[in-house]
């Protein structure tokens, strides 16, 4: 079946309408304007008149994300997203994979969500993922404690021609007339508003009106309202679900307003990632690591579960292994590497200090270190005294 032959880099195929978008990152339609072919005419020719439309129609682009398809909005452009993380993949294994799947179909249907889960586990990744990959329009907000979250929407100044005069905030903005492009169109944008469960009652509030379920809408200063911009998303990230710290490792959450979180489209739980996920994320962010010792991500791998299984079944270990914590350990071993040039036979012992020692107390540590023992090399119970050999680091070349 004859094929058509991309004029930027001669990839060819029978559609290059997702080519153009995912490697080049170019409009199929604004392609298509200059005189190039974007679908085979042949493909064309054999489709029935009903379908050809659609074919045509087509040429809106979609990127895939995991087992769906995002629409992407070439109009706008990467600088008005939220950045893709570097090295993310959308996780295909365990329960964090179903997670993300149930949260998608909120998200594609442009609902206000709230994604809660423990430190680390992709909640503000996916987000920025998503909002990125799409080209959906989108800012972030971060709650803290201290914040003036109504200087979001607005705040009073002094004009010394005008007096007292009220300024418009970023959120109040995007919030009534979204984002324009460089032709003038506007576009609804996308939110997200991480350490959500931080907000206290009064910084909460903002959202009570905003997602209104009749008809949202946007407080100015003095009384106003404005109309939210239509298809405008909410999305709010958080470790707690509504009771406040329960676990005791993120006592700054705070308990919400059931009448607040009733008010979003879709609440989901985000469980830890599985390490078939983490593991090529993980080799891909520490590639020095991965060139000198591949084995050192299977024993980093084992442990990871270890712990988390560990922790899974309510063993009293008071510790979360993030992905965070886990990129400490590894990075450690890397510096180590690069650092001295060599490999030490000891070197997952060596830098898992720069987890353990984040550890709440002794005890806690002790727990961890005979998870982790059976599977790195040289153990990890005399972690304290096996680094050093009568002053020497025992290196491996």
């Amino acid at each position: 079946m004859q094929t058509v032959k991309c004029v930027l880099c001669g990839f060819e195929d029978l559609s290059l309408i997702n080519h153009l978008v995912e490697v080049h990152g170019v409009n199929p339609r604004t392609y298509q304007e200059e005189g190039n072919e974007v679908v085979s005419q042949e493909v064309l020719d054999a489709s029935p008149k009903h379908k050809k439309k659609r074919v045509v129609a087509s040429l809106q682009p979609n990127i895939g994300f995991g087992e769906y398809k995002l629409p992407v909005n070439c109009a706008v452009p990467a600088k008005a997203c939220l950045p893709v993380p570097s090295n993310y993949r959308v996780p295909r294994s365990g329960q964090l994979s179903r997670d993300v799947q149930e949260a998608m179909i909120a998200l594609m249907r442009k609902r206000n969500v709230y994604i809660h889960g423990v430190p680390g586990c992709g909640k503000d990744a996916l987000i920025h993922a998503f909002a990125g990959m799409a080209r959906r329009p989108s800012r972030l907000f971060q709650v803290l404690p201290d914040c003036d979250v109504e200087a979001w929407l607005y705040t009073q100044g002094f004009d010394p021609s005008e007096g007292d005069v009220w300024r418009e905030g970023p959120l109040l903005k995007c919030l009534r007339d979204g984002y324009q492009d460089q032709n003038g169109v506007s576009h609804p944008m996308l939110i997200l508003i991480t350490d959500f469960d931080r907000a206290n009652p009064a910084q909460a509030e903002i959202l009570r009106l905003i997602m209104d379920s009749i008809e949202g809408r946007v407080p100015g200063p003095q009384g106003v309202t404005y109309p939210l911009f239509p298809g405008t998303q909410i999305i709010c990230t958080g470790n707690s679900c509504g009771a406040g710290d329960e676990s005791g490792m993120c006592v700054s959450s705070q308990p919400m307003d059931e009448s607040i979180k009733d008010r979003f489209g879709g609440i989901f739980k985000f469980h830890p990632m599985s390490w078939k996920d983490e593991g090529p994320i993980c080799k891909a962010k520490f590639p020095l690591l991965w060139e000198k010792a591949p084995g050192s991500f299977d024993g980093v791998g084992r442990a990871v579960e270890a712990i988390r299984n560990e922790i899974a079944k309510g063993s009293g270990i008071y510790f979360q292994l993030s992905h965070r914590g886990v990129c400490r350990w590894l990075d450690q071993a890397e510096g180590i590497i690069e650092v001295t040039g060599k490999v030490p036979e000891n070197l997952l012992q060596r830098a898992a200090k720069a987890f353990l020692d984040g550890a709440q107390d002794e005890d806690t540590r002790q727990q961890i270190v005979k998870l982790i023992d059976p599977h790195i090399k040289g153990g990890a119970v005399n972690l304290g005294s096996s680094l050093m050999d009568d002053g020497e680091l025992e290196d491996v070349l």
